[in-house]
């Protein structure tokens, strides 16, 4: 890609450096991300800038992670066939709406807090599940 394309060429080598906006006395005390390994080098670029930053992880994400360690096989089951009829029917997603009055919570690999509202929903929903498979 050239320059002009990419619009770099619109800064000098100066502008492009990393400069904190901060005053003399305000710092940035600590940031919070997962654990994705590129959001471990950005905390190390920004650790050049603020050298006292607390590198804090998400305690979502960690909840998540350890959640992943419980075994509950007839839980992990169920949680896949019911995903599965939503993510392939969209006559099945009709019939819990037409039945419930609400849409059912969707699947994401990416989201990843998207299982959990899954359950949740099952959870407050639990009395609708077996008139469903019946109607």
């Amino acid at each position: 890609m050239a320059e002009a394309e990419s619009g770099l060429s619109d800064y000098s080598e100066s502008e492009c450096e990393l400069q904190p906006d901060c005053t003399e006395n305000s710092e940035i005390l600590a940031a919070m991300r997962d654990e994705a390994s590129v959001n471990g080098v950005a905390m190390d670029v920004v650790k050049i800038i603020y050298p006292k930053i607390m590198d804090l992880r998400c305690f979502s994400h960690t909840l998540d992670l350890v959640g992943d360690k419980f075994k509950t096989p007839l839980l992990a089951s169920f949680c896949s066939y019911w995903i599965s009829l939503f993510a392939h029917s969209p006559k099945s997603k009709m019939l819990w709406k037409n039945q419930t009055g609400k849409s059912v919570a969707s699947y994401s690999k990416t989201r990843w807090w998207s299982k959990w509202e899954i359950l949740h929903q099952i959870m407050l929903q639990f009395g609708d599940i077996e008139p469903f498979f019946y109607c």
